[in-house]
């Protein structure tokens, strides 16, 4: 019965460092455009962007190596990047996919909220 289980925290930490390399890549491919100055690029994002894409990986990865940890921070400091994120992306446009996103990230902290940080991790044993 145990081990029907699912380990939420692990479950975080994976899509969280995958989340991180996408957004790491995403951000290198939008500074090589930038630095490269195609003039549609320029149109299409500003230093802010650019700026910010270049910093949420790295707090992508902290956040999932807090949910690997199982530090009861990564709860709280989840749920207030991706409020961050949230409200920011109001300035900037939000379509339907970030709003999935959002709410499936959303989803899987509070799942990993609700198991409890003592619970067993299947994944420790492999």
């Amino acid at each position: 019965m145990e081990q029907n289980k699912k380990d939420r925290w692990n479950i975080a930490y994976k899509n969280f460092v995958q989340i991180s390399y996408f957004g790491g890549f995403f951000a290198f491919l939008l500074l090589v455009l930038y630095v490269v100055k195609f003039e549609w690029i320029k149109e299409f994002i500003s230093i802010d962007i650019l700026i910010v894409s270049l910093v949420t990986p790295f707090a992508w990865y902290y956040l999932a190596q807090l949910f690997k940890k199982r530090d009861k921070k990564a709860i709280s400091l989840s749920y207030i990047f991706l409020a961050i994120l949230f409200a920011w992306s109001f300035f900037y446009g939000i379509n339907i996919v970030m709003i999935l996103i959002f709410g499936y990230l959303l989803y899987i902290v509070y799942k990993a909220n609700k198991s409890g940080v003592n619970s067993p991790s299947i994944s420790e044993n492999i």
